[in-house]
Order: structure tokens, then C-alpha cells, then sequence
């Protein structure tokens, strides 16, 4: 059996408009140095270093994935939005990533930039792969609003019997977890 791969689907390069840093040659070096087969550079709503990541990543022997992070609208969640990770599988998929960036800008900007309706992905679905699994993304959400009220809930307790759990004194707020910045070494 072959051994597994790693393979990063969610980098923001310093084409990101809002906390990229990594430089897309360098991150094509390094993914291509720790033996990795592809890289995909996900900047947020936008397409702005894709020539510069595709030449690099070529030249470092790995597959460039085309892709972009968004903030979607949905009438599910309200007011809140969520982050969703869209890539193109192909060509079609690259056409309809471009469309999604397209309409978000003529849209315009909300408080966190352009953003997206759910509804534009399922008529834009042709070619393209959906990644949720951000801490912001739509099934983590409502995972952390839970456990946001639960936590709450636990807090009111240990306070009304004067008790203050370990657990509780250690646990990072959910608001803080939201500001990391994570990038590529």
C-alpha cells in the first residue's frame, strides 16, 4: 500500500486581502521540499496571485490547486456569516470559481468584504468541490454556538456554588479562537 500524503487545501498567500502571508513561491517550495503532491492557495475572494502560485507550483514539482475562500449569506444562520472553501476540479470549476468572485464583488462589500449567497452555489456547482471544514464554516458554527451556550450554562453553576473548574479556567474563548492566524513555515 502506498503511504499517504499530506496535501494543504486551505492556504492564504500574501494575495489574501485580510491575513495571508505566505509568499506563493515560497510556499510552492517548501510543499514541494516536505514531499507533498499539491498545494491549494484558497485567498479570500479572490484569484489575484493564481499565475505566480501556478508557476511556482509547477516548477516545484507539485500541482497547483485552484481555489478561494468565501463568506457566505444563508438565511439559515441569519445575520452570522460562515466561511466556506471553494475549489475547482476543472475547467468548468475554474469558469464558476470566477463567476462566485464576480458576483460577489458586483454585490459589494458587507462589513467582512464581498460575500456570497448559498443559493450562487448551487447554481454555480458544476466543476467545483466545497470544503466546510473551517472553524468558521457552516457545520462548525452551530457546533460552536452550542457549545458556546453549554459552556455558559456549566459557567453559571460552578459560579452559583462558588465552584471555578480547571477546565473552565483553561479553556480558550471562542471569540479569541477566531483571531489565530495560522500560516506555512
Amino acid at each position: 500500500m502506498a503511504e499517504p500524503r499530506f496535501v494543504h487545501l486551505r492556504v492564504h498567500s500574501d494575495y489574501s486581502m485580510i491575513d495571508g502571508l505566505a509568499k506563493n513561491r515560497t510556499a510552492g517550495k517548501k510543499s514541494g521540499a516536505l514531499g507533498m503532491p499539491a498545494l491549494a492557495i484558497t485567498d479570500f475572494t479572490n484569484l489575484c496571485g493564481l499565475v505566480k502560485f501556478y508557476g511556482a507550483g509547477h516548477g516545484a514539482g507539485i500541482k497547483p490547486i485552484v481555489g478561494a475562500d468565501f463568506h457566505v449569506q444563508s438565511e439559515l444562520f441569519g445575520d452570522e456569516l460562515t466561511q466556506l472553501t471553494v475549489l475547482a476540479a476543472n475547467n468548468v470549476g475554474y469558469q464558476n470559481l470566477t463567476l462566485l468572485i464576480s458576483k460577489a464583488y458586483q454585490r459589494g462589500y458587507g462589513a467582512a468584504g464581498p460575500i456570497i449567497d448559498r443559493d450562487w452555489l448551487i447554481e454555480l456547482k458544476e466543476g467545483l468541490i466545497l470544503l466546510s471544514g473551517a472553524r468558521m464554516g457552516d457545520v462548525a458554527v452551530p457546533c460552536c454556538a452550542a457549545t458556546r451556550r453549554w459552556l455558559n450554562s456549566v459557567s453559571r453553576f460552578m459560579k452559583s456554588t462558588s465552584l471555578t473548574p480547571i477546565s473552565l479556567s483553561l479553556s480558550v474563548p471562542v471569540d479569541r479562537m477566531k483571531k489565530r492566524i495560522y500560516m506555512l513555515r
